[in-house]
Parts: C-alpha cells; sequence; structure tokens
C-alpha cells in the first residue's frame, strides 16, 4: 500500500482519484518510528534477526531456495481439454502462506527496479505457469532517482547526510541560514537566503513545500534535520529544484547552535540523475477471452523493508485465488495480476504497474468490458475486522457474504495520504472492491513474516473467494452463487 502526500489530493483520500500519488516519507507530522501503517502507528517493534540467514533467491532456477509449496500439488490437472468445474475449490490458507513467506522471507525486499523485484515476478511467472495459466510479463519503464554521492562540509568538516529520494544534482557553496519555525513561507520573513544553504527541522509541512518555498526565497539548498532522535529517509513526489539532503538530529541541532553563534559556510554536493527502470506487471488468464474480471495486487515493496504485509499478504492472495479457480467455469473472464511499482520510491509517485495497465485497457477499449476489479493489498498483520472499500454495490455485496462466512467487517475508506491499485481502475469508471486491513506493520522492517496473522489473512482470503465466485456469476460465467450475492447477472 502506498503512503502518499496531500499534493495530489489525492488520493484518494481512499481512492477516489486518479491523481498520481505522493510519496512515501513525504508527509512529516510523524516520526520514523510513528511512520503510518494504513493510518495507525506500528506496533511495538519485533526481533528482526529472523532474515538474517535467509538465502539469497536464485530466479534462474525452478523452486530453489525453497521457493514455497508446488502450486500444482494439491489440485486438479489445469485448464486444457479436461471438463471445466461447476464449482470453485475451496481458499487454502496453507497454500497462500506459503507463496507469502517465499515473497516476503526467502525472496524478501523487492523495491522497483532491484533483483528482489525481479526475482518476485519470475517466481509469479512460475507459479501461474505451473496452476495451467497463460502467463504474460507486461513490461514498463519509469523513471528512477539515483545519488551515487552526498557530501556535506562545514568549515572544512564532513558531517553525515543523506539524499533526500528525488533531489535534483548539484554543487553549492555558501552560507548556512537557520529558518526558524518548520519552513513554512511566513518563516522566512526577515531572514535573508537568497543564495544560501538553509537549514530546516523536519515536521508538519512536507518536505516538497519546504524545499520549494527555500527555493523561491533564493536558497541553493536545503538541510532537512530530524524532529526526534536518529536519521529518517525521505522521498519526493516530483524532482526539487535544489540539492535537499537529510540530517539525523543530533547533527542538525549542533549546526543550528554553530549558526546561531556567528557566520558560517558550507559545501552541499550531490551527484546522480535519473535513471530509467523497467517493471512488469505479470498476468495470468486462461487466454481463451477477454478478462472481464481483473483480481490483483502488489508485489513490489519499500526500499529495505521485506513486506510480508505490504504487499507479499495481497500478492499471495491473488495467486490462492487463482489456485482455487484454476479450471472452473467462467475463470476464462478472470486474469490474475501482479503489479510492480505501486510503491512510492526514488522520486516516482507510485502506482505504476496498475496506471499503466489501466492506461493500455483503455486506449484499446477493453476497459469498457471489464466488470469489475477485485485488490488485494495489505490482508493481514492487524485488527481482526476487514474493512471494505470501493464501489458502494460491491462494498455492500461483499459485507453479506462476509456475514454469512462470520467474518467481521466493515465499510470504510482510506486514511489521508494512502493509496492502492484499485483507483487506477476506479477513475477509468469501473466498479472496485479493496477488502484490507487497518492496523498492520507496513513500510517498517518489522513488516516482516513474523508480523503475519494467518487468520486474519484466512478471513480475507475466504470472503474474496466468494466474492470473486459472485463476481463471474454476475459476468455470466454460470456458477452458482455463493450466499450473499445478490448481484444481477448480466
Amino acid at each position: 500500500m502506498l503512503l502518499l502526500p496531500l499534493l495530489a489530493a489525492h488520493i484518494l483520500v481512499a481512492c477516489n482519484s486518479s491523481a498520481p500519488r505522493g510519496i512515501v516519507g513525504e508527509t512529516e507530522p510523524l516520526s520514523a518510528s510513528e511512520q503510518p501503517v494504513n493510518g495507525y502507528a506500528p506496533a511495538d517493534a519485533q526481533d528482526k534477526s529472523a532474515r538474517a540467514a535467509d538465502p539469497e533467491p536464485d530466479p534462474n532456477s525452478k523452486r530453489s531456495n525453497n521457493l514455497g509449496p508446488s502450486p500444482d500439488d494439491d489440485i486438479e490437472e489445469p485448464v486444457g481439454d479436461v471438463a471445466l468445474l461447476d464449482a470453485a475449490r475451496d481458499y487454502d490458507n496453507t497454500f497462500a502462506l506459503g507463496i507469502l513467506e517465499t515473497l516476503s522471507r526467502t525472496i524478501g525486499p523487492r523495491a522497483r527496479g532491484t533483483p528482489g523485484e525481479t526475482a518476485a515476478a519470475n517466481f509469479l511467472v512460475q507459479t501461474f505457469t505451473e496452476l495451467g495459466y497463460d502467463v504474460q510479463r507486461q513490461t514498463f519503464t519509469l523513471p528512477f532517482d539515483t545519488v551515487t554521492t552526498v557530501a556535506l562540509t562545514i568549515e572544512g568538516e564532513s558531517l553525515p547526510a543523506s539524499a533526500l529520494r528525488g533531489t535534483t544534482s548539484g554543487e553549492v557553496t555558501a552560507p548556512v541560514v537557520v529558518v526558524p519555525g518548520l519552513g513554512s513561507l511566513s518563516d522566512f520573513a526577515g531572514i535573508e537566503v537568497d543564495g544560501a544553504i538553509v537549514l530546516i527541522e523536519r515536521g508538519v509541512l512536507f518536505f516538497q513545500d519546504k524545499i520549494a518555498n527555500a527555493a523561491a526565497e533564493g536558497a541553493r539548498g536545503v538541510l532537512i534535520f530530524n524532529n526526534e532522535e536518529g536519521g529518517f529517509d525521505g522521498a519526493l513526489g516530483t524532482t526539487s529544484p535544489i540539492p535537499a539532503v537529510t540530517l539525523d538530529r543530533s547533527t542538525g541541532v549542533s549546526l543550528r547552535e554553530r549558526v546561531e553563534k556567528g557566520p558560517i559556510r558550507g559545501t552541499l554536493r550531490v551527484e546522480g540523475g535519473r535513471t530509467p527502470l523497467v517493471s512488469e506487471n505479470i498476468i495470468a488468464s486462461s487466454g481463451t477471452e477477454d478478462c472481464r474480471i481483473y483480481v490483483g495486487g502488489h508485489y513490489d515493496t519499500v526500499v529495505d523493508v521485506p513486506g510480508a504485509n505490504d504487499n507479499a499478504s495481497g500478492t499471495a492472495l491473488v495467486v490462492a485465488l487463482a489456485q482455487a479457480f484454476v479450471g472452473v467455469e467462467g475463470s476464462d473472464l478472470v486474469c490474475f495480476v501482479g503489479f510492480a511499482a505501486e510503491e512510492a520510491v526514488g522520486g516516482f509517485a507510485g502506482l505504476g504497474g496498475s496506471s499503466f495497465l489501466g492506461s493500455e485497457l483503455t486506449a484499446s477499449g477493453a476497459i469498457a468490458e471489464v466488470s469489475a476489479m477485485l485488490n488485494l493489498d495489505v490482508a493481514s498483520g492487524g485488527t481482526n475486522t476487514v474493512i471494505l472499500i470501493g464501489t458502494t454495490d460491491l462494498t455492500l455485496t461483499a459485507a453479506k457474504i462476509a456475514a454469512e462466512l462470520d467474518i467481521n467487517t466493515r465499510l470504510g475508506s482510506l486514511p489521508a495520504m494512502t493509496g492502492s491499485d484499485h483507483s487506477s481502475f476506479q477513475s477509468a469508471g469501473v466498479p472496485v472492491l479493496f477488502p484490507t486491513i487497518f492496523g498492520a506493520r507496513i513500510h517498517v522492517p518489522e513488516d516482516n513474516f513474523d508480523s503475519v496473522e494467518p487468520a486474519i489473512l484466512d478471513s480475507v482470503g475466504r470472503l474474496s473467494r466468494d466474492v470473486l465466485q459472485c463476481l463471474i456469476v454476475e459476468a455470466g460465467g454460470g456458477l452458482a452463487p455463493p450466499t450473499g450475492c445478490d448481484l444481477t447477472p448480466s
């Protein structure tokens, strides 16, 4: 799941906008230890040592490094000349947990453009293929900001600094000026920053706004220091107009005290640039019909995070649903998708894979034939109530199905500055459903396999299985509707 900035008004405060999303880490009121997890602060940190001995996956080796259970162990023969089944299989939570563990523990972090993302894509291709589906790799290219050098020296002394993802490159030697307050336009009144490197404390405003305000007043570089102990990692929605870096709190406070005692000069140097990176949506289908229903979840993560809840959990459910419906009458109406580049990383606003697929469907006119999109993102790790987000008819129907399954649900919307892949379809007029969990650890290193709640994953999986059967019925697939499904077949 993506965390975004207000800058795109977007997101959709519940994903009702097609505006590009903003950025992980760019919104500032929360400290590094309070990074939002679907709008809630994470629970106490867990032991992160479990991944230390995990082997590196070999994406070219079939089932190498224990890449989860073989998906064809417990299923009938895949699609082919065999008779179509008239009912879907039960959702298999053990199978889903195996996929989830492979993605989050064996493969690990899967940030856009990294070997981990590639390994995950290869694993999905292999798994869908073994289930009997035709698999398409839908490639697309997006920019990625790479910084090779960050150097900050003050009066000849080197200080530790980290680049904001999305910063422009450049070198500037200039006086260092402390900006009082937190970098709002009014904070620049009465101080001279033209040609200077400015020092601003983190908090309240988006990084992008602090930098824009400084640049508007003539500043040539920006240093943003943490508002709590330690350092922090941040990213911007668009490339900054001037070089911008982050400092840990002790470095920032010490530098502020030095500046307040008398004029000092510094040199800030940032080297790097934008690199085009290729990512892949992995699309599985029977290959016999155009897709009327899309079931998808993103398999990428933010940087250096195993991403068990966000979003190995949702990806695992996509694969588990593909297992449950392989060879089932009406399953040829469904495409199962692993979306790439959902997270905002490297100066990119996110939603890359779903936006690309949505634009391709729109350009071809096929979007008009899409009857529904089921998005699976953050399906474990938080409260035991499934939050139903999306189009009114689908959320209400899902609530009825859940009641029959004795699964707790409530209707909801995403917290401000968050979003997910269903918005790329919803903005094109496609009915959407996004069952998710609030309160899970996401976008922090503790989002590992140990934070997964199998019972919660099982609830979302069973509900999604019956919802998908209901959607197939609506699309004319010929299956018997599950209890609680009251959508009218087309």
